[in-house]
């Protein structure tokens, strides 16, 4: 087994929700709703490419595509450019309860690298709060 890089972030975050996964879908796979619940996404614009050009709460912008897998629900944000390069996928899945699950692999800038474990700490309570906010809205509007 290859181990991990120094710029190298991977990690999963489960939460159990209480919104369906057809709600939290829905919310999940608006782009226009990203910045509402992901806070480390200011800006999201969509390019003639059919990418993004996203700017992020820290000062720093990038590149991504987002692809979607309805039929499985998961979306993958494919982050192409910026201060970090890799992946982040969000998959519902309904096991009893509903499960959020939100796997981050990313190589970061040599320059955040530095920064590695405080960013690793702060992505995931980003995305825990990130899964509490759709779920909350879910609840709200019900």
């Amino acid at each position: 087994m290859i181990g991990m890089g120094f710029r190298d972030v991977d990690f999963e975050v489960t939460e159990t929700v209480k919104g369906t996964v057809e709600e939290i879908w829905k919310l999940a796979s608006n782009d226009d709703l990203i910045t509402q619940f992901w806070h480390g996404t200011r800006e999201l614009k969509k390019n003639n490419d059919g990418t993004f050009t996203v700017r992020f709460a820290f000062p720093a912008t990038g590149i991504m595509k987002i692809e979607k897998d309805t039929e499985n629900h998961i979306i993958r944000e494919i982050y192409l450019s910026g201060p970090f390069k890799g992946t982040k996928e969000l998959k519902l899945e309904k096991t009893g309860e509903t499960q959020c699950t939100v796997t981050w692999k990313i190589k970061l800038s040599t320059l955040l690298a530095f920064r590695k474990e405080s960013l690793k700490k702060h992505f995931m309570e980003g995305t825990v709060n990130a899964i509490r906010r759709m779920d909350d809205y879910t609840v709200t509007e019900s």
